[in-house]
């Protein structure tokens, strides 16, 4: 199963149980992941459309 299709189940899973957040990967570890996305971009110097 691809990537996107694990999310998206997951995602159903937290929907049908009422849950906000996935343990699998909390909000927390979510941003942190965004931090490090967004520092490496910095260094290497990607930049998208509209930013």
């Amino acid at each position: 199963m691809p990537d996107g299709q694990y999310q998206a189940a997951e995602a159903e899973r937290l929907i049908a149980a009422g849950e906000l957040e996935s343990p699998l990967m909390t909000h927390e570890q979510s941003i942190a992941a965004m931090a490090t996305t967004d520092a490496v971009r910095e260094q290497i110097g990607v930049r998208y459309p509209g930013e």
